[in-house]
């Protein structure tokens, strides 16, 4: 008898794709669980910590880039620069905005070859955007689905931006998913 299910397999992960749903059911094959801390850049800028991180710092990009302590236990720090758009270009250029920079699939490799070079060695990743709601939530939120398994916490308490999300489980995954 043959499953409904198709295995395949994803970094450290086990993915299976039911034939019946339209989301795969995500397995982190490792036991650790990595945590997230999601912060303002005002929180990031004045964050102190001993122990062992990454940080991915976001902010706009007509602002200055952030400024941080310098910590031994900041094992990696990636800066990206983007707007809060959660729209597509051709939803841009129909309501006028034309001159914002936009999440990319760039970007969100970017964010999939940091983690997956930085992310062994740490108990915990920071990410940060100018008000510590949506796009640090979405890199945040994508990231736990991928490394965890789950990740409804970033969603009661954030609005993660859905570009920034998909985009990076597309990243991993080959496709974006629904949120």
């Amino acid at each position: 008898m043959e499953s409904a299910s198709r295995i395949q397999q994803v970094s450290n992960l086990r993915v299976e794709e039911d034939s019946r749903s339209t989301e795969p059911t995500i397995h982190n094959r490792e036991q650790r669980s990595m945590k997230f801390k999601v912060m303002s850049r005002k929180d990031a800028e004045r964050f102190d910590s001993d122990r062992s991180h990454i940080t991915i710092s976001i902010t706009d990009p007509d602002a200055s880039l952030a400024t941080f302590f310098e910590l031994d236990s900041r094992k990696a720090l990636l800066r990206l620069q983007f707007h809060d758009i959660d729209k597509t270009p051709e939803e841009m250029r129909e309501i006028g905005w034309v001159d914002l920079t936009l999440f990319t699939a760039e970007d969100a490799n970017r964010i999939k070859a940091f983690v997956e070079e930085n992310s062994n060695e740490v108990e915990f990743i920071v990410c940060h955007c100018e008000a510590g709601v949506s796009r640090s939530a979405g890199v945040a939120a994508a990231l736990a689905l991928v490394l965890n398994g789950e990740n409804d916490d970033f969603f009661d308490f954030y609005l993660p931006n859905s570009r920034v999300y998909n985009k990076i489980l597309e990243a991993y995954y080959g496709r974006p998913f629904i949120s």
